[in-house]
C-alpha cells in the first residue's frame, strides 16, 4: 500500500454526474451467474454496487468521463465503464468513478470484492505504480502509458493502490482485497483508467462491487 500525505493524493472533487454509454467488441456471449455479494453474517457497506441506478457513485468530470452501460454486464441490467473502448475515441484523459463509505470500528473482517472486465488494444503489461498515482491532469506528476487502476483513499487522504495494470480479460474476473486495516475510517473507493491519447485504447468494466463487513 501507499501512504502519502500530500493533498494531491485525495480523490477528485465532485463535479459532473454525466453518464455516457459505450460498448465494444468482441465480448463474452453469455453472462455468468452472479455470486452473492453479501455472505451470511455480513453487511455490504457499498451502495448500488451493481450500478442498477445512478445513485451513490460519483462520476468524475474528465475529458472522457466514465459512465454506465447495459453491455457487457456481469449480472443485472447495468455495469460501470471507465476508460476508452472505441479506438477512434482515443484522447488524453483520466476516466473514473468513486464512492465514499464509512467502515465501522470493531473486530469484523472487511473484504472488498468486485467483478472486473479489463480491455486494451495496447500492449498488455503488469505495471509498477509510481509513489503517487496521478488521478487528474492537474497533478504535478503525470502517467505516460495507459493503465487500469483501483485505488483506496483513507480518512487522511492517503492513497493505497489495489490494482495497477494494463490487461485484456477474455471473461469477467473477481478481484478481492482485505480492507480490515481501514476499520473506523471513511474511505473512498476509486475505479479509474488513464489513456495517453496515442497508440491503443484502454478501458475497464466493473460490476457487483461489495465491501463486506463480517463479524467473527
Amino acid at each position: 500500500s501507499r501512504r502519502i500525505s500530500s493533498i494531491r493524493t485525495r480523490p477528485p472533487p465532485p463535479n459532473c454526474r454525466t453518464c455516457l454509454l459505450y460498448t465494444s467488441t468482441p465480448w463474452p456471449t453469455a453472462t455468468p451467474t452472479a455470486s452473492p455479494t453479501r455472505p451470511p453474517g455480513c453487511v455490504n457497506l457499498i451502495a448500488n454496487g451493481g450500478f442498477e441506478s445512478d445513485a451513490a457513485w460519483q462520476i468524475n468530470n474528465t475529458v472522457y468521463p466514465a459512465g454506465f452501460v447495459t453491455f457487457p454486464v456481469y449480472s443485472g441490467a447495468r455495469a460501470l465503464r471507465a476508460g476508452i473502448v472505441h479506438p477512434p475515441h482515443n484522447v488524453y484523459s483520466y476516466s473514473s468513478a468513486q464512492q465514499t463509505i464509512t467502515i465501522p470500528a470493531g473486530p469484523a473482517a472487511v473484504t472488498l470484492r468486485y467483478q472486473l472486465f479489463a480491455t486494451t488494444t495496447g500492449t498488455r503489461a503488469k505495471l509498477t505504480p509510481p509513489a503517487i498515482v496521478p488521478t487528474s491532469p492537474l497533478d504535478r506528476a503525470q502517467l505516460t502509458d495507459d493503465v487500469q487502476m483501483v485505488l483506496l483513499f483513507d480518512s487522511a487522504g492517503q492513497q493505497h493502490v489495489l490494482l495497477f495494470q494494463r490487461q485484456w480479460y477474455s471473461a469477467w474476473q473477481q478481484h478481492t482485497a482485505d480492507l480490515s486495516a481501514f476499520r473506523g475510517q471513511a474511505v473512498t473507493l476509486y475505479f479509474g483508467v488513464f489513456n495517453n491519447g496515442t497508440g491503443g485504447v484502454t478501458g475497464l468494466y466493473v460490476d457487483e462491487v461489495a465491501v463486506n463487513y463480517c463479524l467473527p
